[in-house]
């Protein structure tokens, strides 16, 4: 208990002290003194305010309530993109990325996945697991969708950004 008290009282007392007065002293031979007294040759110095730091809040990805509640009407009440994760950045030299969709429940007989990579249609399927090839270096936005057997947009994710990092051509040996 006896060796808690002196940093709690440092704690307590800590705040009242830099309201107090605080004065600044430069000896002869260079050395700096602080001192709450004041002396002959001090100046008052003003304590600056402890800087702190306030983490932005994290974003994790949610789909919308609305579009919640229209998959949940279609008979789809979970459909989201489960990988790469929203800001990944994938390295891969071939640029091959491979993208996971969850949905629940399972698909209907008619209906397929299609996954859309920067507005464009790279593959599509029964599945929930998908290779793409050749994709280029650079942010890219991915997307998936239900479609039924007349090719007409059932349900689809909230779009995510990823990053492609490949080696450099120029420098083989950099990454």
């Amino acid at each position: 208990m006896n060796r808690l008290l002196p940093p709690l009282l440092a704690l307590l007392v800590a705040p009242a002290m830099a309201a107090d007065p605080t004065y600044r002293i430069v000896h002869p031979d260079g050395s700096v003194e602080f001192t709450d007294e004041p002396r002959p040759g001090a100046e008052e110095f003003t304590i600056p305010e402890t800087q702190t730091f306030s983490p932005p809040p994290q974003h994790r990805f949610q789909p919308e309530a609305e579009s919640a509640a229209k998959r949940a009407s279609l008979g789809y009440d979970t459909f989201e993109i489960s990988a790469p994760n929203p800001e990944e950045t994938v390295r891969d030299a071939r640029g091959n990325v491979l993208v996971a969709v969850r949905l629940h429940p399972e698909l209907e007989a008619d209906h397929q996945v299609v996954i859309v990579v920067d507005g464009e249609v790279r593959a599509s399927g029964r599945t929930d697991t998908y290779r793409l090839t050749g994709i280029p270096r650079g942010a890219h936005t991915v997307s998936a969708q239900v479609r039924n057997a007349a090719g007409r947009v059932i349900t689809s994710t909230q779009p995510i950004t990823f990053y492609m990092h490949q080696p450099s051509a120029l420098f083989p040996g950099r990454t």
